[in-house]
């Protein structure tokens, strides 16, 4: 009596993951096959992409792949597709509102083209999440961010900040006319647009010599009145002594009051 002893073998389980997938332009997608012995993948054209379990693909285009698997033991062979998408990424849009010198201290710096956006840590910047921040470079500084679309894909950009503070000193503007009448334009007679003041004096006189207005802030500013009364309309003489980020200034003229 002859016996045959036969083993039966568990027909195999190819699989492969993702089972779909989705990449953003420029980048690469990982592919992976399991449950054979030998792997042909297989692009849209039915060329030869790899023969490992594992590949990396970077696609321009939506499409899909194909993979071969056999397994050696009893030959089993099937093949397998993956739909990949391609999504777009955005396209930046950065500028700024002005390079920076002695009397303009800083400046505000704009990103469009998509949902979120996020700045590179540099020297003066604000709110790396903002897509308007405000910047103050201590030298010239490019300024990166990451853009980032409604389908999760980024792309980054960046621009350039000029920092001159060797050039002649700057004008120091001080307006010669303000209307302090409530209206929200030119209501105030001040020195917003001085840059970064370091140290400051400014007093403002009535035609009598009296000191109407005195401040050490440059952010504050002379509303017209004093002791609580808006003043009569004519001329004031103001009086400016300053250190800013280019040296010492002083200035002093008069300012009318215009009702």
């Amino acid at each position: 009596m002859v016996s045959v002893k036969i083993a039966l073998h568990q027909p195999p389980v190819f699989a492969v993951h993702p089972s779909t997938a989705s990449v953003c332009e420029k980048d690469t997608v990982r592919l992976s096959a399991a449950g054979g012995d030998e792997y042909t993948w297989l692009a849209a054209n039915n060329s030869i992409l790899g023969n490992t379990a594992d590949i990396m693909l970077k696609p321009a285009a939506d499409q899909t792949y194909r993979v071969r698997i056999k397994e050696n033991t009893c030959n089993n062979v099937d093949t397998i597709s993956i739909p990949v998408t391609v999504k777009a990424i955005p396209t930046p849009v950065i500028t700024k509102s002005n390079d920076i010198d002695c009397s303009t201290g800083q400046a505000i710096l704009h990103a469009g083209g998509g949902i979120s956006y996020e700045w590179d840590a540099a020297p003066g910047i604000q709110n790396i999440n903002s897509a308007n921040p405000t910047v103050t470079p201590p030298q010239t500084t490019t300024y990166s961010v990451k853009v980032t679309n409604t389908q999760g894909c980024s792309a980054k950009d960046s621009i350039t900040v000029l920092a001159d503070f060797a050039k002649a000193m700057s004008t120091y503007p001080v307006p010669n006319a303000f209307t302090p009448n409530n209206d929200g334009k030119n209501d105030c007679f001040g020195l917003k647009r001085w840059g970064q003041v370091i140290e400051l004096k400014f007093e403002v006189f009535n035609r009598w010599g009296e000191r109407v207005f005195t401040t050490t802030d440059p952010m504050q500013c002379w509303d017209g009145r004093f002791k609580g009364e808006l003043q009569p309309a004519g001329g004031f003489v103001y009086r400016i002594k300053a250190v800013t980020r280019c040296g010492s200034i002083s200035r002093s003229g008069m300012v009318m009051l215009i009702r």
